[in-house]
Formats: C-alpha cells, structure tokens, sequence
C-alpha cells in the first residue's frame, strides 16, 4: 500500500516513519485517531466482522523469527515469542492485519486491543454474576 503525507485529502501530516521486513523505511499515514473529533456513527458493535468473539478463534502461537529479520541486537533476536501468523488471524478478525500488495503483513493492535477488553469487560461482568450466585 502506498501511503504519502497527507494521503486521503488531509491537510495535515498524519504520519509516522515506519519500516518494511527488506529493511527499508518509509512514511506512512497513521490510521484512526482516537479522539471522538475524527469519528461519527458512533455506537456498539453491530457488524458481524467485528464481533469481538471472533477472536476466541484465533490462534495465539509460539516462534522464532527468522535470520535477517531482526538486528542481533535486539532483546527478542533469536527467542521464543508469542504472537499470531497475520494470515490465519486474518481469516478470523481480518479487520486487525494490515495488507500490503494483497498479502497479510502483520497484526495491528490498535484494532484488537479494543475487542479484547471488551471479552475482558464481559467476561470480568460475568465473573461478577456467578460470585453473587455463590456468596
């Protein structure tokens, strides 16, 4: 995907230096501002697709990444990690991995953080339910 400052017709520089699993970097515009200014239609989830339970369908795996991918001086350089493979979670929650010339690139945790605390949030009410059941 191409992204150029003030891509979208914005006439401000919503962007940040990111970079490609070649190596190189490059300038990016950054999606979703979290203030309430840059959104409407705003409600509770209703479409399917972002269905927060969807979520407990995708596979949380261990790895190691590959040779070349990190700098040997990186803290996680050829460790175990945990994580997700960005085309499997794609096929459950494809509204978290980024695509770039048609294939998956990697997990955005701006858009699943907020369907897992809304999981936690259900299930912390549920918890609650039950405990008032048996006290």
């Amino acid at each position: 995907t191409k992204c150029t400052l003030g891509e979208g017709g914005s006439s401000t520089a919503n962007c940040r230096l990111g970079s490609t699993s070649d190596g190189y970097y490059r300038l990016c515009l950054v999606q979703g501002g979290s203030s309430k200014r840059y959104k409407h239609d705003i409600k509770p989830i209703e479409e399917e697709t972002l269905d927060p339970h969807r979520l407990y369908d995708a596979e949380v795996i261990q790895f190691v990444y590959n040779d070349g991918y990190l700098g040997k001086d990186d803290c996680r350089y050829n460790k175990p990690l945990s994580g997700f493979i960005a085309e499997d979670l794609h096929k459950v929650y494809p509204i978290a991995v980024d695509v770039e010339d048609g294939k998956c690139e990697t997990w955005n945790e701006r858009y699943i953080i907020p369907p897992m605390l809304a999981l936690i949030q259900e299930q912390n009410k549920r918890i609650a339910e039950l405990e008032k059941r048996v006290l």
